[in-house]
């Protein structure tokens, strides 16, 4: 008040008011996109940079935008600030969003796992790529009687040369062995019948003579040993269900590198020895 009770106007005798300047709106958001920008860049930089990249990173960006956004509209409705640009980069990054996963190319998850299996029978057991030692090969196989089943084959073991006199002690040879420039090889094959696909109660007959030698450069030969022994492959029944372990007697050519067996005639499934 000035002299007397009159107003003080020019704040002559009373403290002028502090006049705050009004706070300016903490920019954090332009903040977080020069660091997505920055995160994307080093991403691309660390990977193949392909369309499909660069709209899965700006999906993800997008999340991210629209999070911090709906964070920020919710504090500053509290604080009663403006809300305008936490609705724009809320619905920019909807429509962002929403185009860039427009534009993925689908993953087809089904066709994906079928060609991969497709691949994998096409591959595993074939002429230029024989199974190995471990291996399981699933086929179809039709017996003499026409009966298909569905069968498991898998090569456990092998013995040739000075591993192989153990066994060859306990073998009876019907064919005179090997002669000169041949030697023994024995393989020993698990087969399981998984599925009898006919509505037959029948088994699947096993026999030795379904396997077959080839050599390195592909000559294949019918199996003429006919060995007998403990536990030589001769014949067996196998019902749905049943497995058997055996061995399988070849006569191999010394020299042969990369010797191969053949199961079943026709295509067959070829394991390297």
């Amino acid at each position: 008040m000035g002299l007397y009770g009159s107003p003080d106007v020019g704040n002559l005798y009373t403290n002028p008011k502090e006049h705050k300047e009004p706070k300016k709106p903490k920019k954090n958001i332009y903040k977080l996109l020069w660091v997505l920008v920055a995160l994307n860049v080093i991403v691309l930089a660390l990977t193949e940079v392909t369309k499909d990249h660069i709209l899965t990173l700006i999906f993800a960006d997008s999340i991210i935008v629209f999070i911090v956004s709906i964070i920020g509209l919710i504090y500053n409705g509290v604080k009663k600030n403006s809300i305008q640009k936490n609705l724009l980069f809320i619905v920019l990054s909807i429509v962002i969003g929403l185009l860039s996963a427009f534009n993925m190319e689908p993953i087809d998850t089904v066709d994906g796992i079928s060609d991969i299996n497709n691949v994998e029978n096409e591959q595993i057991g074939q002429r230029k790529n024989p199974a190995k030692i471990g291996d399981i090969v699933s086929l179809d196989v039709i017996d003499s009687d026409g009966l298909t089943f569905t069968i498991e084959v898998e090569l456990l073991e092998t013995k040739r040369g000075e591993n192989a006199k153990e066994l060859i002690e306990t073998i009876n040879d019907f064919s005179g062995g090997p002669g000169q420039d041949k030697e023994y090889m024995f393989a020993k094959f698990r087969v399981k019948n998984i599925k009898n696909k006919s509505s037959e109660d029948s088994p699947l007959h096993l026999s030795w003579n379904y396997f077959n030698y080839a050599t390195s450069d592909y000559k294949k030969y019918t199996n003429s040993a006919l060995i007998s022994g403990p536990d030589i492959l001769d014949t067996v029944e196998l019902y749905e269900g049943a497995e058997h372990i055996a061995w399988v007697c070849l006569y191999i050519k010394k020299d042969d590198p990369n010797p191969k067996i053949v199961f079943l005639d026709g295509e067959g499934v070829w394991f390297d020895l």
